[in-house]
């Protein structure tokens, strides 16, 4: 008795906490989702969800496809490279079905996302009804899902194209986790593959990887910005920046991924070197290294948990200099930092360690890796706010790489006819 009780508290708390860290809303969406994904209820609505799929191909009929195999869900709080190259790829007349893990999503079936756009958990069901049609599978080379090999595999055999992103560097520090095998042979077979596989690297250093292996059918294509988002913004400080913004001293911002490629020891010196400015990092620990940085005892800087896209805008507003202070090193090396484009947007000074791919632009102050050179180079930046040249040559570099254009760019590539 006193065993059934234990496993039934053990069972109360585990729905408490979940229900906590995904919130009563998400919870409930997530109840569902399992419901409706029992084995007897999904059999039942098989029926119902191939007739809506027929409709969806039906009613695009005219519209070539691209059918992805994402790596991350449509509902991650920050919205990364895939979701903002689909939603283009989509609007530019493609029918785009993203695949979901429904780690966030929680979802069985067809949701329209967008237009011409759609989200499922679904993809062997909508690869079987485009049997013997044109179609581009998308995929990630950060995608490490064991069973969507079987699928490349397939869809490779049936001569099928291959779109294939090359977007980081093949590492374990990104990764979190060791590269598995299949990862690592899959990557060298696409990218020898220029008949059947198309591929896009997002910076220099992958280019020429790529290179090494095609004289065709590969093209250079870096993170970009939706402009419009970053620059929109609704002109109120979110409850957690108003201590800091309150302060009136200048704001340092960086936000994303607190991970062991940032550059911990010259933020800490600035931090120590300038108590005069406020640094403000809003992001999570990803891997564990920040917990061990000792910036969280600093009373100039402030740590703001991770938040959503949708709403990022309101929050980096409030830099005076934006940052991305990066160790130079295998991973950063080949980085096209999504942020670089976004801070462009926003109008603000850029100050970023000696990365290839940001050196590219005249916009961004490059600082090296020590704190005197870095408080010297955000010194620039300040002197830099509100100047009315530099603020052109942001606006300028964003409208250059809008997520438009670099869906444009893989369109040229593929060249799918519409």
């Amino acid at each position: 008795m006193i065993k059934i009780l234990k496993k039934i508290v053990k069972k109360l708390l585990l729905v408490i906490n979940n229900t906590k860290r995904r919130g009563f809303t998400q919870t409930l969406v997530y109840l569902v989702y399992k419901i409706t994904v029992n084995p007897v209820l999904s059999k039942l609505r098989q029926s119902k969800l191939d007739k809506q799929l027929d409709g969806i191909l039906k009613e695009n009929n005219d519209k070539p496809v691209i059918l992805s195999m994402s790596f991350i869900d449509w509902k991650v709080p920050l919205y990364q490279r895939p979701q903002h190259i689909a939603i283009q790829l989509a609007k530019q007349g493609f029918l785009y079905f993203y695949n979901t893990r429904n780690y966030f999503d929680f979802m069985d079936g067809y949701r329209k996302i967008g237009e011409n756009m759609y989200l499922t958990n679904r993809f062997d069901d909508v690869y079987e009804k485009l049997k013997g049609k044109k179609k581009y599978i998308h995929l990630y080379s950060t995608n490490m899902y064991e069973d969507d090999e079987k699928r490349l595999e397939k869809a490779l055999d049936n001569g099928d194209m291959i779109l294939y992103e090359y977007i980081d560097e093949i590492s374990e520090k990104i990764s979190n986790r060791k590269i598995p095998q299949f990862v690592l042979d899959r990557h060298e077979r696409l990218l020898k593959d220029e008949e059947h596989c198309f591929v896009i690297a997002t910076a220099d250093k992958l280019y020429k990887d790529v290179a090494k292996f095609r004289k065709k059918n590969f093209q250079l294509v870096t993170n970009g910005v939706v402009f419009e988002h970053f620059r929109e913004i609704e002109n109120s400080i979110p409850k957690e920046m108003e201590v800091v913004v309150n302060q009136k001293k200048p704001i340092i911002g960086y936000y994303g991924a607190l991970a062991s490629w940032f550059d911990y020891k010259v933020i800490k010196e600035v931090a120590n070197l300038r108590k005069d400015w406020n640094i403000v990092l809003i992001g999570w620990d990803y891997d564990g290294t920040f917990g061990n940085s000792g910036l969280k005892k600093l009373k100039n800087v402030f740590v703001v948990p991770p938040v959503d896209y949708h709403r990022l805008p309101l929050y980096a507003q409030w830099f005076d200099v934006c940052m991305i202070p990066f160790q130079i090193n295998e991973v950063t090396l080949s980085t096209s930092p999504v942020k670089l484009f976004e801070y462009m947007a926003l109008g603000k000074p850029i100050v970023t360690t000696p990365m290839p791919e940001c050196k590219k632009y005249k916009s961004v102050i490059i600082a090296e890796n020590n704190a005197k050179d870095f408080a010297k180079k955000v010194e620039e930046g300040l002197k830099l706010k509100g100047d009315a040249k530099y603020e052109a040559l942001l606006k300028k570099e964003a409208l250059e790489n809008t997520w438009e254009k670099k869906a444009e760019d893989i369109n040229k590539l593929v060249k799918i006819e519409k």
